[in-house]
């Protein structure tokens, strides 16, 4: 792994814009076969213009913030947000006001064994198993260990696999609009304490009725969905606030730091305090951040994991 911040300069050619610039410094890469990683850092107001990656790609925020747009989409970007981008799809990225630092992994997908399937669509989650399991490949790669990418292949494209065959995105046709709008108020009531016979009350449903249709379409309990949209808030509260973790457990329902640390651990397996230091031991040094609204700041290099080629 080089562990350098070689700088070398890169432009890329569009028939409609002319030369177009794009600001951003790769901080550290490597190739861990099938797998290329890299850790970019991305100047303030960055804007990547509609381009494509040969790969299949997969990547998460660090820090800073921005909108991703792709099939006609336009979504936020943040610390605890995921992406997975198929290879040759067109999407564009603005980031914020603010520097920001993004880890990617690209596939090599002509070096993956043909029974191992990744995603056909591109999408945005906050899947608290896919985000740790990235997290845990960014602890390694910043650490600088040697990675086995056989080994870390099969646990991303697990948990991919399980974040695609979740059914709450199926077409509304196939879904009662009461059992969609269930969906939707038990992820929005995950940091309290609302019952779950109260949202079938509100719905006009049988509890054990709505209970059963839940379980049988989506594949998993209320319960365990609400437990898991729950987490999720967790993990983004980690990643973009300083709140303590006593302050976190209490906001979202917990009965105490110690009942957070022991469900968080059982589905993360990292405690909270590790999932936050991953990104916060690897923060930027103050030779970049005090310069980044300067182009002399972050020069453009081409990567094996940041390459950009204009659609």
């Amino acid at each position: 792994m080089d562990s350098g911040e070689e700088d070398l300069t890169h432009r890329a050619s569009d028939a409609s814009h002319g030369e177009r610039s794009f600001l951003y410094r790769v901080r550290q890469e490597c190739e861990a076969a099938p797998l290329f990683m890299g850790e970019t850092v991305f100047a303030p107001g960055q804007s990547l213009p509609s381009h494509v990656h040969r790969r299949p790609l997969l990547f998460s925020m660090l820090e800073g913030s921005g909108t991703h747009s792709f099939g006609g989409e336009t979504r936020m970007l943040a610390p605890a947000e995921v992406v997975f981008i198929p290879g040759q799809t067109p999407h564009s990225v603005v980031f914020g006001r603010g520097i920001s630092r993004v880890f990617t992994i690209e596939f090599d997908d002509d070096a993956i064994d043909g029974a191992t399937i990744l995603p056909s669509r591109p999408f945005h989650t906050t899947d608290i198993h896919l985000l740790s399991a990235i997290l845990g490949t960014y602890r390694l790669f910043a650490s600088g260990q040697i990675l086995c990418g056989t080994s870390l292949l099969e646990q991303l494209v697990s948990a991919l696999g399980t974040v695609e065959g979740r059914p709450y995105d199926a077409p509304a046709p196939y879904v009662h609009d009461w059992l969609r709008e269930a969906v939707t108020r038990v992820r929005d009531s995950a940091g309290s304490s609302l019952r779950m016979y109260v949202i079938a009350k509100q719905l006009g449903v049988h509890p054990a009725h709505l209970s059963r249709c839940f379980r049988h379409f989506y594949g998993e309990s209320m319960s365990g969905f609400r437990e898991r949209a729950r987490l999720e808030l967790v993990s983004r509260a980690l990643l973009r606030d300083s709140r303590t973790i006593s302050a976190i457990a209490a906001e979202l329902g917990f009965s105490d730091h110690a009942h957070l640390t022991r469900t968080f651990r059982r589905a993360a397996r990292m405690t909270p305090s590790e999932f936050r230091g991953v990104i916060g031991s690897t923060s930027l040094p103050y030779e970049v951040t005090s310069n980044v609204r300067s182009s002399r700041a972050l020069i453009n290099r081409p990567s094996i994991a940041a390459g950009i080629r204009v659609a």
